[in-house]
């Protein structure tokens, strides 16, 4: 458990923003611009057992809890614990504000007469989380002398305290709470338990005030985040460029959509809810941009309108997208990058795979060229407007049958034409059949046949719709009918205004889909990693009981928090657990984003399912690590 503990903490003291081992008296704080905040640590285990019951391990759930409990002495069960983001200088700092019981009489923060303080540094200490003065005399000599050295000039109060080990910074305790931070200015700055004050039933609360600091300055505390994070990318041994290309222009495009959102919008705010009843969570998320922003004329596009593509059937799919969402100038921009970078990742991909033939491979190109000239025309047009939906059909197959608004369809036309004419392992039929106003094409690949066995029917088809201003696709066994049906449908009566952007995925077929797959190509198998050690029995008593103590080998300090994450779950066959979870039909995610009076919002809902699945994967992980059996 020690192990889980300085994970989760250690994923929130290596941030970017505090990896500055030198700590100055930079002035005072600014108000916080980023709080995320829980109502209490009650609610916390309120919400973790909805999982735990989902996976019918009441056992798991009270060792969990139990073996929390050791490291919270001294913390209130039922006062809300906060993050606030300070955002000052040149980067941004996370501050924790953690409501610890007030001593029953003497001098706050004072070692003697505060026990509840000193509990929740000894608890710390053991977590690498090392404060001076320590919380016990006798580990004055675990100082180093720089630190020692340090103390006097930092004249701290009574409640105030130097932290280093697994974290540098400051610790300060005032009368409802114990604040840690970066800098000692905003230590004092913080005053109190962050405030609650939200619908019942929310269980999770971050918001965004984009009053408490100017855009410019919020722009400046983001760059070095940015410059950190985007520095943190580095290419792999044995990665190939193009893997690599691909995967810092997502990183870079995702940054970029983080530092507008900060800096730009003048609200944010994020609400969680976990349905002890219902056994599903939701959370909505609404936004609203500052006057005379790119973001404010980004959040002027997302508006509700009729769309012919919501009219065709969603019953029993899998998948199912539909949108109608113009991009803005960034977006299109980073949408030209990623047909550019995926393009050359592909081909890099089908001139590796040294079973396929010369020809096969030239020819899978030219077929891909389809796929590229759509992302190329969703750049180009500055909008994506289109729809997928996707069925199962038993055995981790599913048929999918999708439509993109495109600029013209000559190009198309061209490609299908130059592969027909190129002959080889592909064949074409041109206009091989027709629905309403639809044009369908047929391309048959055995290769692809064989190699997506899940996605391609078994005949190889491929099948190409084109008419004004419009793109079809259709694969998988039997799925012509289902493309015909989508057609018609789509040229029904368009009805009431939709979401500009709506998603939902079942994961259970998804699931399927990948055993299937991967069954037909197995991954590589991982190295097998030790069993972590089981927690030392407790003795008796609050602060006494005795701490699960694990070697400290097991927290890789030269390792990225994911890497220690994934090294935590050890050999956990998550896909396994997946498959034992998703049985029956409660596993939907559903996301959709729209405008509602002014503001963006995006709503996401997530079935018993997945909360089930999660419930499993915390079960075997306490029985791996926490359990006596």
């Amino acid at each position: 458990m020690r192990r889980f503990i300085v994970l989760a903490l250690g994923l929130w003291c290596s941030l970017p923003a505090l990896a500055n081992a030198q700590q100055t008296a930079a002035g005072p704080a600014v108000a916080p611009t980023i709080t995320l905040v829980l109502p209490s640590l009650k609610n916390l285990f309120d919400d973790m057992k909805v999982p735990f019951d989902l996976a019918q391990d009441k056992k798991g759930y009270d060792t969990l809890v139990d073996t929390l409990e050791v490291f919270l002495v001294g913390i209130e069960r039922d006062k809300p614990v906060g993050v606030r983001v300070i955002s000052g200088g040149d980067t941004l700092h996370p501050a924790l504000s953690i409501p610890v019981l007030l001593p029953p009489k003497g001098v706050i923060g004072d070692p003697k007469s505060d026990p509840n303080f000193k509990k929740l540094r000894d608890n710390l200490w053991d977590l690498d989380l090392k404060t001076a003065p320590p919380p016990d005399p006798a580990y004055i000599r675990q100082i180093p002398t720089p630190i020692r050295t340090k103390l006097p000039g930092l004249k701290l109060g009574t409640g105030e305290r130097l932290m280093f080990g697994g974290r540098d910074g400051y610790m300060g305790r005032d009368a409802t709470a114990v604040h840690i931070a970066t800098e000692l200015p905003e230590v004092r700055s913080l005053k109190g338990l962050v405030a609650w004050d939200f619908p019942a039933g929310t269980d999770l609360a971050v918001m965004l005030d984009g009053k408490a600091q100017k855009p410019e300055n919020r722009l400046k505390a983001f760059a070095k985040l940015r410059s950190e994070m985007l520095g943190a990318v580095k290419k792999k041994a044995d990665e190939a460029e193009s893997a690599f290309a691909l995967r810092e222009a997502g990183l870079r495009q995702l940054v970029d959509e983080l530092q507008r959102f900060y800096a730009e919008s003048g609200e944010i705010q994020m609400l969680l809810t976990v349905d002890g009843e219902k056994k599903n969570s939701s959370a909505t998320l609404a936004l609203t941009a500052l006057p005379g922003t790119e973001l404010e004329e980004s959040a002027k596009l997302v508006k509700p309108a009729p769309s012919k593509y919501a009219l065709i059937s969603t019953r029993d799919a899998a998948v199912v997208f539909t949108g109608h969402l113009p991009l803005d100038p960034l977006r299109k921009k980073h949408a030209g990058e990623l047909h550019s970078v995926i393009q050359k990742h592909v081909e890099h991909l089908i001139d590796s795979d040294k079973a396929k033939p010369e020809p096969e491979k030239t020819a899978d190109k030219s077929a891909l060229g389809i796929l590229f000239t759509a992302i190329r025309d969703v750049a180009t047009q500055g909008e994506l407007t289109g729809a997928l939906r996707s069925w199962s059909t038993g055995g981790g197959k599913l048929d999918t049958v999708g439509v993109l608004k495109v600029a013209a369809t000559e190009p198309y036309s061209a490609l299908l034409k130059g592969l027909q004419d190129a002959g080889g392992p592909i064949s074409v039929a041109m206009s091989a059949d027709k629905q309403d106003d639809v044009e369908i094409h047929k391309i048959v690949s055995p290769g692809a046949a064989r190699q997506f066995a899940e996605i391609i029917g078994a005949d190889g088809a491929i099948y190409i719709g084109l008419a004004a201003n419009e793109l079809w696709y259709a694969a998988g066994d039997g799925v012509l009918p289902r493309l015909k049906a989508a057609i018609t449908e789509s040229r029904g009566a368009v009805g009431e205004p939709s979401a500009p952007l709506a998603m939902s995925v079942r994961v259970g077929p998804l699931t399927e889909f990948v055993n299937s797959y991967t069954k037909r190509n197995p991954l590589p198998e991982r190295p097998k990693t030790a069993p972590a050690a089981k927690p030392a029995a407790k003795a008796g008593g609050d602060g006494g009981a005795k701490r699960p103590s694990l070697p400290n080998a097991q927290r890789d300090t030269s390792k990225s928090p994911l890497e220690n994450l994934q090294a935590l779950m050890g050999d956990m066959d998550l896909q396994k657990l997946a498959t034992d979870a998703f049985q029956g039909t409660d596993d939907t995610v559903s996301v959709a984003l729209t405008e509602v009076e002014g503001k963006i919002r995006l709503d996401t809902k997530v079935d018993s399912g997945l909360l089930r699945f999660l419930g499993t994967v915390m079960s075997k992980f306490v029985k791996d690590n926490l359990s006596d059996e």
